[in-house]
Protein backbone atom coordinates (compact mmCIF):
# COMPACT_ATOMS: atom_id res chain seq x y z
CA UNK A 1 0.00 0.00 0.00
CA UNK A 2 2.78 2.56 0.74
CA UNK A 3 4.27 1.88 -2.71
CA UNK A 4 0.93 2.58 -4.38
CA UNK A 5 0.42 5.75 -2.34
CA UNK A 6 3.89 7.13 -3.10
CA UNK A 7 3.46 6.25 -6.78
CA UNK A 8 0.18 8.16 -6.93
CA UNK A 9 1.61 11.22 -5.21
CA UNK A 10 4.64 11.19 -7.49
CA UNK A 11 2.44 11.05 -10.59
CA UNK A 12 0.42 14.06 -9.39
CA UNK A 13 3.60 16.05 -8.73
CA UNK A 14 5.06 15.16 -12.13
CA UNK A 15 1.86 16.08 -13.95
CA UNK A 16 1.67 19.41 -12.14
CA UNK A 17 5.30 20.24 -12.86
CA UNK A 18 4.88 19.25 -16.50
CA UNK A 19 1.76 21.44 -16.84
CA UNK A 20 3.50 24.57 -15.63
CA UNK A 21 6.54 23.96 -17.84
CA UNK A 22 4.60 23.73 -21.12
CA UNK A 23 5.19 26.39 -23.74
CA UNK A 24 2.59 28.34 -25.63
CA UNK A 25 0.64 26.00 -27.95
CA UNK A 26 0.69 26.58 -31.68
CA UNK A 27 -2.87 25.47 -32.42
CA UNK A 28 -6.33 25.48 -30.88
CA UNK A 29 -6.18 21.71 -30.35
CA UNK A 30 -2.81 22.10 -28.68
CA UNK A 31 -4.38 24.64 -26.36
CA UNK A 32 -7.19 22.21 -25.52
CA UNK A 33 -4.59 19.54 -24.77
CA UNK A 34 -2.92 21.96 -22.38
CA UNK A 35 -6.26 22.65 -20.70
CA UNK A 36 -6.42 18.94 -19.92
CA UNK A 37 -2.91 18.88 -18.49
CA UNK A 38 -3.62 21.86 -16.23
CA UNK A 39 -7.01 20.69 -14.98
CA UNK A 40 -7.09 19.57 -11.31
CA UNK A 41 -10.17 17.50 -12.18
CA UNK A 42 -8.30 15.56 -14.85
CA UNK A 43 -5.24 15.13 -12.64
CA UNK A 44 -7.42 13.80 -9.85
CA UNK A 45 -9.26 11.43 -12.20
CA UNK A 46 -6.02 10.14 -13.71
CA UNK A 47 -4.52 9.67 -10.26
CA UNK A 48 -7.56 7.66 -9.23
CA UNK A 49 -7.20 5.66 -12.43
CA UNK A 50 -3.60 4.82 -11.56
CA UNK A 51 -4.77 3.64 -8.14
CA UNK A 52 -7.49 1.48 -9.70
CA UNK A 53 -4.90 -0.12 -12.00
CA UNK A 54 -3.14 -1.46 -8.90
CA UNK A 55 -6.23 -3.55 -8.15
CA UNK A 56 -5.00 -6.00 -10.78
CA UNK A 57 -1.97 -6.71 -8.59
CA UNK A 58 -4.19 -7.16 -5.56
CA UNK A 59 -6.61 -9.40 -7.45
CA UNK A 60 -3.83 -11.63 -8.75
CA UNK A 61 -2.21 -12.28 -5.38
CA UNK A 62 -1.85 -15.92 -4.36
CA UNK A 63 -2.81 -16.59 -0.72
CA UNK A 64 0.08 -17.15 1.66
CA UNK A 65 0.61 -20.54 3.28
CA UNK A 66 -0.69 -20.99 6.79
CA UNK A 67 1.07 -22.53 9.77
CA UNK A 68 -0.87 -24.35 12.48
CA UNK A 69 0.58 -25.43 15.83
CA UNK A 70 -1.27 -27.31 18.54
CA UNK A 71 0.11 -28.57 21.86
CA UNK A 72 -1.62 -30.80 24.41
CA UNK A 73 -0.35 -32.01 27.81
CA UNK A 74 -1.90 -34.12 30.53
CA UNK A 75 -1.67 -37.25 32.67
CA UNK A 76 -3.11 -40.71 32.22
CA UNK A 77 -2.86 -43.41 34.90
CA UNK A 78 -0.40 -41.19 36.77
CA UNK A 79 1.91 -40.86 33.80
CA UNK A 80 2.60 -37.77 31.70
CA UNK A 81 1.10 -37.56 28.23
CA UNK A 82 1.72 -34.94 25.56
CA UNK A 83 1.20 -34.26 21.87
CA UNK A 84 2.30 -31.48 19.48
CA UNK A 85 0.82 -30.98 16.02
CA UNK A 86 2.56 -28.84 13.39
CA UNK A 87 1.01 -28.28 10.00
CA UNK A 88 1.79 -26.11 7.00
CA UNK A 89 -1.10 -25.69 4.57
CA UNK A 90 -1.45 -23.85 1.31
CA UNK A 91 -4.86 -22.37 0.44
CA UNK A 92 -5.84 -23.53 -3.03
CA UNK A 93 -8.67 -21.51 -4.60
CA UNK A 94 -10.98 -23.65 -6.70
CA UNK A 95 -13.48 -22.55 -9.32
CA UNK A 96 -11.24 -19.89 -10.91
CA UNK A 97 -11.56 -17.37 -8.08
CA UNK A 98 -8.25 -15.68 -8.76
CA UNK A 99 -8.97 -15.36 -12.48
CA UNK A 100 -12.44 -13.99 -11.75
CA UNK A 101 -11.01 -11.40 -9.38
CA UNK A 102 -8.57 -10.31 -12.07
CA UNK A 103 -11.40 -10.08 -14.59
CA UNK A 104 -13.35 -7.82 -12.22
CA UNK A 105 -10.27 -5.65 -11.72
CA UNK A 106 -9.73 -5.40 -15.48
CA UNK A 107 -13.37 -4.38 -16.00
CA UNK A 108 -13.06 -1.72 -13.29
CA UNK A 109 -9.93 -0.38 -15.00
CA UNK A 110 -11.85 -0.08 -18.29
CA UNK A 111 -14.66 1.72 -16.48
CA UNK A 112 -12.16 4.17 -14.98
CA UNK A 113 -10.71 4.80 -18.47
CA UNK A 114 -14.18 5.67 -19.75
CA UNK A 115 -14.75 8.03 -16.82
CA UNK A 116 -11.49 9.85 -17.57
CA UNK A 117 -12.34 10.16 -21.27
CA UNK A 118 -15.83 11.50 -20.49
CA UNK A 119 -14.39 14.08 -18.09
CA UNK A 120 -11.79 15.03 -20.69
CA UNK A 121 -14.47 15.64 -23.34
CA UNK A 122 -16.50 17.78 -20.94
CA UNK A 123 -13.46 19.84 -20.02
CA UNK A 124 -12.41 20.43 -23.65
CA UNK A 125 -15.95 21.52 -24.53
CA UNK A 126 -16.04 23.90 -21.56
CA UNK A 127 -12.77 25.51 -22.68
CA UNK A 128 -13.81 25.67 -26.32
CA UNK A 129 -17.13 27.30 -25.47
CA UNK A 130 -15.33 29.84 -23.27
CA UNK A 131 -13.09 30.83 -26.18
CA UNK A 132 -16.03 31.13 -28.57
CA UNK A 133 -17.99 33.18 -26.05
CA UNK A 134 -15.03 35.49 -25.47
CA UNK A 135 -14.88 36.33 -29.18
CA UNK A 136 -18.64 36.90 -29.18
CA UNK A 137 -18.42 39.28 -26.24
CA UNK A 138 -15.63 41.17 -27.97
CA UNK A 139 -17.90 41.63 -31.00
CA UNK A 140 -20.79 42.72 -28.79
CA UNK A 141 -18.60 45.27 -27.02
CA UNK A 142 -17.72 46.71 -30.41
CA UNK A 143 -21.28 47.13 -31.67
CA UNK A 144 -22.57 48.48 -28.33
CA UNK A 145 -19.74 51.00 -28.32
CA UNK A 146 -20.67 52.04 -31.85
CA UNK A 147 -24.31 52.49 -30.86
CA UNK A 148 -23.46 54.52 -27.74
CA UNK A 149 -21.05 56.72 -29.72
CA UNK A 150 -23.62 57.30 -32.48
CA UNK A 151 -26.18 58.61 -30.02
CA UNK A 152 -23.49 60.69 -28.31
CA UNK A 153 -22.68 62.35 -31.65
CA UNK A 154 -26.36 62.95 -32.37
CA UNK A 155 -26.86 64.48 -28.92
CA UNK A 156 -23.87 66.74 -29.42
CA UNK A 157 -25.23 67.85 -32.77
CA UNK A 158 -28.63 68.70 -31.29
CA UNK A 159 -27.13 70.53 -28.29
CA UNK A 160 -25.03 72.72 -30.58
CA UNK A 161 -28.16 74.00 -32.34
CA UNK A 162 -29.29 77.47 -31.26
CA UNK A 163 -32.88 76.41 -30.63
CA UNK A 164 -34.82 73.15 -30.65
CA UNK A 165 -38.42 72.58 -31.52
CA UNK A 166 -40.58 70.51 -29.12
CA UNK A 167 -40.16 67.52 -31.42
CA UNK A 168 -36.39 67.97 -31.52
CA UNK A 169 -36.23 68.33 -27.72
CA UNK A 170 -38.14 65.06 -27.37
CA UNK A 171 -35.82 63.43 -29.89
CA UNK A 172 -32.80 64.65 -27.89
CA UNK A 173 -34.34 63.18 -24.74
CA UNK A 174 -34.85 59.83 -26.50
CA UNK A 175 -31.25 59.94 -27.77
CA UNK A 176 -30.12 60.33 -24.15
CA UNK A 177 -32.24 57.34 -23.05
CA UNK A 178 -30.91 55.24 -25.92
CA UNK A 179 -27.32 56.17 -25.06
CA UNK A 180 -27.87 55.29 -21.41
CA UNK A 181 -29.47 52.01 -22.39
CA UNK A 182 -26.53 50.97 -24.60
CA UNK A 183 -24.00 52.03 -21.98
CA UNK A 184 -25.71 49.80 -19.39
CA UNK A 185 -25.79 46.90 -21.83
CA UNK A 186 -22.14 47.54 -22.60
CA UNK A 187 -21.24 47.45 -18.92
CA UNK A 188 -23.06 44.14 -18.53
CA UNK A 189 -21.19 42.62 -21.47
CA UNK A 190 -17.83 43.96 -20.27
CA UNK A 191 -18.42 42.48 -16.81
CA UNK A 192 -19.12 39.05 -18.34
CA UNK A 193 -16.05 39.41 -20.54
CA UNK A 194 -13.82 40.23 -17.55
CA UNK A 195 -15.00 37.15 -15.67
CA UNK A 196 -14.48 35.01 -18.77
CA UNK A 197 -10.92 36.32 -19.13
CA UNK A 198 -10.07 35.08 -15.65
CA UNK A 199 -11.72 31.71 -16.36
CA UNK A 200 -9.67 31.32 -19.54
CA UNK A 201 -6.47 32.17 -17.63
CA UNK A 202 -7.26 29.47 -15.06
CA UNK A 203 -8.13 26.87 -17.70
CA UNK A 204 -5.32 27.50 -20.17
CA UNK A 205 -2.58 29.06 -18.07
CA UNK A 206 -2.36 32.03 -20.47
CA UNK A 207 -3.79 35.53 -20.55
CA UNK A 208 -6.21 36.10 -23.40
CA UNK A 209 -3.88 38.51 -25.20
CA UNK A 210 -1.25 35.75 -25.33
CA UNK A 211 -3.52 33.37 -27.25
CA UNK A 212 -5.63 35.80 -29.29
CA UNK A 213 -4.53 34.11 -32.51
CA UNK A 214 -6.00 30.80 -31.26
CA UNK A 215 -9.45 32.19 -30.40
CA UNK A 216 -11.97 30.82 -32.95
CA UNK A 217 -13.24 33.33 -35.51
CA UNK A 218 -16.67 33.49 -37.12
CA UNK A 219 -16.86 30.42 -39.31
CA UNK A 220 -17.93 30.93 -42.91
CA UNK A 221 -17.55 27.20 -43.52
CA UNK A 222 -18.89 24.96 -40.80
CA UNK A 223 -17.63 21.37 -41.01
CA UNK A 224 -19.77 18.87 -42.87
CA UNK A 225 -20.99 16.12 -40.61
CA UNK A 226 -21.04 12.67 -42.17
CA UNK A 227 -21.68 10.27 -39.32
CA UNK A 228 -20.80 6.59 -39.34
CA UNK A 229 -24.13 5.67 -37.73
CA UNK A 230 -22.19 3.75 -35.07
CA UNK A 231 -23.30 4.98 -31.67
CA UNK A 232 -20.53 5.13 -29.12
CA UNK A 233 -21.73 7.96 -26.89
CA UNK A 234 -20.16 8.57 -23.45
CA UNK A 235 -23.36 7.45 -21.70
CA UNK A 236 -23.38 4.21 -23.69
CA UNK A 237 -19.72 3.56 -22.94
CA UNK A 238 -20.35 4.15 -19.24
CA UNK A 239 -23.32 1.76 -19.21
CA UNK A 240 -21.37 -0.83 -21.19
CA UNK A 241 -18.49 -0.59 -18.73
CA UNK A 242 -20.86 -0.93 -15.77
CA UNK A 243 -22.45 -3.97 -17.42
CA UNK A 244 -19.06 -5.59 -17.91
CA UNK A 245 -18.15 -5.00 -14.27
CA UNK A 246 -21.44 -6.59 -13.16
CA UNK A 247 -20.88 -9.57 -15.47
CA UNK A 248 -17.44 -10.17 -14.03
CA UNK A 249 -18.80 -9.77 -10.48
CA UNK A 250 -21.40 -12.45 -11.27
CA UNK A 251 -18.62 -14.78 -12.46
CA UNK A 252 -16.73 -14.08 -9.25
CA UNK A 253 -19.84 -14.71 -7.15
CA UNK A 254 -20.25 -18.10 -8.86
CA UNK A 255 -16.57 -18.88 -8.38
CA UNK A 256 -16.83 -18.04 -4.67
CA UNK A 257 -19.27 -20.95 -4.27
CA UNK A 258 -16.34 -23.28 -4.77
CA UNK A 259 -14.39 -23.87 -1.57
CA UNK A 260 -10.87 -22.79 -0.86
CA UNK A 261 -9.03 -25.98 0.06
CA UNK A 262 -6.26 -25.81 2.65
CA UNK A 263 -3.86 -28.71 2.05
CA UNK A 264 -0.40 -29.48 3.36
CA UNK A 265 1.83 -31.76 5.46
CA UNK A 266 1.23 -32.38 9.17
CA UNK A 267 3.75 -33.58 11.76
CA UNK A 268 2.52 -35.00 15.06
CA UNK A 269 5.00 -35.44 17.94
CA UNK A 270 3.67 -37.76 20.67
CA UNK A 271 5.05 -38.60 24.10
CA UNK A 272 2.88 -41.28 25.69
CA UNK A 273 3.81 -43.25 28.77
CA UNK A 274 7.50 -42.73 28.25
CA UNK A 275 7.42 -43.60 24.57
CA UNK A 276 7.88 -41.09 21.77
CA UNK A 277 6.43 -41.24 18.26
CA UNK A 278 6.71 -38.96 15.23
CA UNK A 279 3.78 -39.22 12.85
CA UNK A 280 3.76 -37.57 9.39
CA UNK A 281 0.55 -37.05 7.48
CA UNK A 282 -1.48 -34.75 5.26
CA UNK A 283 -4.08 -32.22 6.37
CA UNK A 284 -6.99 -31.15 4.17
CA UNK A 285 -9.71 -28.71 5.20
CA UNK A 286 -12.40 -26.84 3.28
CA UNK A 287 -15.83 -25.29 3.91
CA UNK A 288 -18.89 -27.19 2.79
CA UNK A 289 -21.34 -25.04 0.77
CA UNK A 290 -24.41 -26.45 2.46
CA UNK A 291 -26.05 -23.49 4.22
CA UNK A 292 -25.56 -21.06 1.31
CA UNK A 293 -24.09 -20.96 -2.15
CA UNK A 294 -23.43 -17.22 -2.27
CA UNK A 295 -26.92 -16.64 -3.63
CA UNK A 296 -27.05 -13.05 -2.33
CA UNK A 297 -23.98 -11.88 -4.24
CA UNK A 298 -25.12 -13.71 -7.37
CA UNK A 299 -28.58 -12.11 -7.18
CA UNK A 300 -27.15 -8.61 -6.77
CA UNK A 301 -24.78 -9.02 -9.71
CA UNK A 302 -27.50 -10.55 -11.92
CA UNK A 303 -29.87 -7.69 -11.10
CA UNK A 304 -27.17 -5.14 -11.90
CA UNK A 305 -26.56 -6.78 -15.27
CA UNK A 306 -30.24 -6.76 -16.15
CA UNK A 307 -30.62 -3.14 -15.08
CA UNK A 308 -27.60 -1.78 -16.96
CA UNK A 309 -28.49 -3.74 -20.10
CA UNK A 310 -32.01 -2.38 -20.03
CA UNK A 311 -30.74 1.16 -19.49
CA UNK A 312 -28.23 0.67 -22.33
CA UNK A 313 -30.94 -0.37 -24.78
CA UNK A 314 -33.22 2.50 -23.72
CA UNK A 315 -30.40 5.03 -24.01
CA UNK A 316 -29.38 3.69 -27.41
CA UNK A 317 -32.93 4.00 -28.74
CA UNK A 318 -33.21 7.55 -27.40
CA UNK A 319 -29.85 8.56 -28.88
CA UNK A 320 -30.70 7.11 -32.29
CA UNK A 321 -33.82 9.28 -32.46
CA UNK A 322 -31.99 12.28 -31.02
CA UNK A 323 -29.15 11.96 -33.52
CA UNK A 324 -31.53 12.40 -36.46
CA UNK A 325 -33.00 15.52 -34.85
CA UNK A 326 -29.55 16.90 -34.01
CA UNK A 327 -28.34 16.31 -37.56
CA UNK A 328 -31.30 18.19 -39.05
CA UNK A 329 -30.77 21.06 -36.62
CA UNK A 330 -27.05 21.23 -37.35
CA UNK A 331 -27.41 21.21 -41.13
CA UNK A 332 -30.07 23.92 -41.02
CA UNK A 333 -28.38 26.16 -38.44
CA UNK A 334 -24.91 25.91 -39.95
CA UNK A 335 -26.20 27.09 -43.33
CA UNK A 336 -27.87 30.13 -41.78
CA UNK A 337 -24.73 30.96 -39.79
CA UNK A 338 -22.54 30.67 -42.89
CA UNK A 339 -24.75 33.15 -44.75
CA UNK A 340 -24.60 35.70 -41.92
CA UNK A 341 -20.98 35.18 -40.89
CA UNK A 342 -19.74 38.29 -42.70
CA UNK A 343 -20.79 41.45 -40.83
CA UNK A 344 -18.77 43.79 -43.06
CA UNK A 345 -21.73 45.11 -45.05
CA UNK A 346 -23.88 45.57 -41.95
CA UNK A 347 -21.14 47.57 -40.22
CA UNK A 348 -20.77 49.72 -43.35
CA UNK A 349 -24.49 50.46 -43.44
CA UNK A 350 -24.52 51.11 -39.72
CA UNK A 351 -21.89 53.79 -40.21
CA UNK A 352 -24.16 55.59 -42.72
CA UNK A 353 -27.17 55.85 -40.38
CA UNK A 354 -25.88 58.89 -38.51
CA UNK A 355 -24.98 60.71 -41.72
CA UNK A 356 -28.36 60.01 -43.33
CA UNK A 357 -30.23 61.24 -40.27
CA UNK A 358 -28.26 64.49 -40.06
CA UNK A 359 -28.93 65.07 -43.75
CA UNK A 360 -32.62 64.62 -43.10
CA UNK A 361 -32.89 61.52 -45.28
CA UNK A 362 -34.29 59.32 -42.49
CA UNK A 363 -36.31 59.98 -39.34
CA UNK A 364 -35.26 59.36 -35.73
CA UNK A 365 -37.48 56.24 -35.30
CA UNK A 366 -35.41 54.57 -38.03
CA UNK A 367 -32.23 55.44 -36.16
CA UNK A 368 -33.53 53.79 -32.97
CA UNK A 369 -34.88 50.76 -34.79
CA UNK A 370 -31.74 50.23 -36.87
CA UNK A 371 -29.52 50.17 -33.81
CA UNK A 372 -31.88 47.94 -31.88
CA UNK A 373 -32.02 45.45 -34.72
CA UNK A 374 -28.24 45.51 -35.16
CA UNK A 375 -27.68 44.63 -31.50
CA UNK A 376 -30.50 42.08 -31.42
CA UNK A 377 -29.30 40.44 -34.62
CA UNK A 378 -25.79 40.01 -33.31
CA UNK A 379 -26.98 38.57 -30.00
CA UNK A 380 -29.33 36.18 -31.81
CA UNK A 381 -26.47 35.14 -34.07
CA UNK A 382 -24.24 34.45 -31.08
CA UNK A 383 -26.94 32.49 -29.30
CA UNK A 384 -27.55 30.33 -32.37
CA UNK A 385 -23.80 29.93 -32.89
CA UNK A 386 -23.31 28.50 -29.39
CA UNK A 387 -26.29 26.18 -29.73
CA UNK A 388 -25.09 24.96 -33.13
CA UNK A 389 -21.64 24.40 -31.67
CA UNK A 390 -23.19 22.33 -28.88
CA UNK A 391 -25.22 20.31 -31.40
CA UNK A 392 -22.12 19.64 -33.50
CA UNK A 393 -20.09 18.29 -30.60
CA UNK A 394 -23.03 16.25 -29.37
CA UNK A 395 -23.02 14.55 -32.78
CA UNK A 396 -19.26 14.04 -32.58
CA UNK A 397 -19.48 12.54 -29.08
CA UNK A 398 -22.41 10.32 -30.04
CA UNK A 399 -20.02 8.37 -32.23
CA UNK A 400 -17.13 8.42 -29.80
CA UNK A 401 -15.24 11.26 -31.49
CA UNK A 402 -12.86 13.70 -29.84
CA UNK A 403 -13.64 17.33 -29.07
CA UNK A 404 -11.35 19.35 -31.35
CA UNK A 405 -11.45 22.78 -32.91
CA UNK A 406 -12.32 23.43 -36.53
Amino acid sequence: MPVILWGTLLSVVLMSANAFSQSKPLSLNGLLDQVESLSPEIQKARSQYEVIKQRMILAGQIPNPEVGIGNWKGKASGQKWGQTDISITQPVELGGKRGSRMDVAEAEIKQAEVEVSVLSAQLRMRALFALFRYRQLTDEVGILNEAAETFSHLMKNYKNRPQLSPEQSTTLFNFQLAKNDYELKLEQVVAEKNILESDIKVMTGFFVNEIENLIPKRSKNWPDYNGTQNLNAPTLRMLAAQTEVSEKELQLAKADVWPTVNIGPNLTLQNQFGEQANILGVVISFPIPVLNQNDGAKAIAAKSIATTRKLYNIEKTVLEVRRDALLKTYNSSSKVLEKQADFTDLHRQHGQIEERFLRGLITSPLVFESHRQMVDNQQLYHDRELKTLEVYYQLVLLEGGKVEGF
